[in-house]
């Protein structure tokens, strides 16, 4: 099993639970972090090593003589509303990847993992799988999408073993609070109506917690090196139905009272039906926390 990883993007909302979840299995983890404060608290936790950097500074000095096996690279900034569409921001995210990559040679990696999402597939109605192809819409999409490319032939030119890993809608206590499953379960627990789209399009939600018991899955996968395929790997629950259900859901389990309006003069805003069954098949992954109880697992977070 892979011990020595390093994580970017570990105070973000996947990054967080990635971090737990490696811990938690025995991994030493270096942490490349720009503000500290924004970790959980590990407390003597010796496994644990904060590299104190923001990553357009990081080098392989910063690691010392340390080897290391899986370098993740989740760090990505602009994921929100207002800057998902910036060229500048995301051609910035894009350099300091490539710059990520030459780290995990310098740094002995075996694996290299990054995160994309469906915003690499673009609006596409039919199903999603990884030989689907990619018409992103977005600046964010578009980049992820050129990372993912050039990282795929980076990585198979030094022999570096890759996976990019595909995220859809991942949801969980700490989510940004203006996702809509966020908004949601604020908004019934408090019994205020809510006012949405149609609602009408295909939709998926992945609990955090099994996203990231996949990625470190794919971490360990020794045969990584020798994959031959795309090295893509979408990781997504069975529950693909109509968002409307979803709210409707939320709705009853948080017991309100509140009214929920449904826009009928717009069209639904993309559509997100995913088939994940490459990393079943490679790691034996599957879901375990179903969109219920990840909806009482907010619920129960202050604040919520």
């Amino acid at each position: 099993m892979n011990k020595n990883v390093i994580v970017t993007g570990a105070t973000g909302f996947v990054g967080r639970y990635l971090l737990a979840e490696l811990l938690q299995n025995g991994y030493d983890v270096y942490a490349v972090v720009r503000n500290p404060e924004k970790l959980p608290k590990y407390d003597n936790n010796t496994q644990l090593h904060i590299i104190h950097k923001d990553l357009e500074q990081l080098t392989a000095v910063d690691f010392g003589n340390t080897q290391f096996d899986c370098f993740f690279h989740l760090g990505w900034a602009g994921v929100n509303r207002d800057e998902i569409d910036d060229e500048a921001v995301h051609k910035k995210n894009y350099d300091i990847g490539i710059k990520c990559l030459e780290i995990a040679g310098l740094t002995g990696c075996c694996c290299f993992i990054s995160t994309g999402s469906k915003a690499e597939y673009g609006s596409a109605s039919k199903e999603q799988c990884e030989e689907s192809e990619c018409y992103p819409d977005t600046a964010y999409g578009r980049e992820k999408l050129r990372f993912y490319k050039d990282a795929y032939r980076y990585c198979k030119n030094v022999g570096i073993g890759f996976f990019h890993a595909r995220l859809f809608s991942v949801i969980g206590a700490y989510d940004h609070p203006w996702s809509l499953v966020s908004t949601a379960c604020r908004n019934f627990k408090n019994n205020d109506s809510m006012q949405l789209g149609p609602c009408t399009q295909k939709w998926n939600f992945t609990a955090v917690e099994d996203v990231v018991r996949g990625l470190r899955l794919l971490g360990e996968f020794e045969g990584a090196l020798t994959i031959e395929d795309n090295c893509i790997y979408n990781i997504a629950g069975n529950d693909t139905r109509v968002l409307r259900e979803f709210v409707e859901e939320i709705h009853s389990i948080c017991g309100s009272k509140s009214e929920i309006r449904y826009a009928s003069n717009q069209k639904p805003n993309g559509c997100m039906n995913p088939v994940s069954d490459k990393i079943r098949q490679l790691t034996g992954w599957t879901e375990e926390i179903d969109f219920a109880e990840s909806i009482r697992r907010i619920l129960e977070q202050d604040g919520c």
